[in-house]
């Protein structure tokens, strides 16, 4: 762990630095990071980004969800995640 990691308090995960908002959860999703919100129940509950954001392929890019018991499930954002502002970059 780094000097700027620490343990989320509700699930015991490591975070790296501070909180974040959505549009700086999504940069870090781009860049192939996992990312959680602070608020969400479950341990191990986390986003990665899918596919290849330039294809020329039928499939595109989308939002993966990673459930705390390991179900994977597409997930779109409710407007309340949008706002939020207890985004962390996952530190495995």
């Amino acid at each position: 762990m780094s000097d700027n990691t620490k343990i989320c308090p509700k699930c015991g995960c490591s975070i790296e630095g501070d909180t974040m908002s959505f549009g700086e959860a999504l940069k870090l999703l781009k860049m192939g990071s996992k990312v959680a919100r602070l608020g969400w129940q479950g341990r191990k509950a986390y986003l990665v980004l899918m596919g290849k954001l330039e294809s020329t392929e039928s499939t595109l890019a989308y939002i993966q969800l990673r459930t705390a018991r390991g179900n994977i499930v597409p997930w779109t954002p409710t407007y309340e995640d949008l706002l939020a502002s207890d985004w962390w970059l996952i530190v495995e």
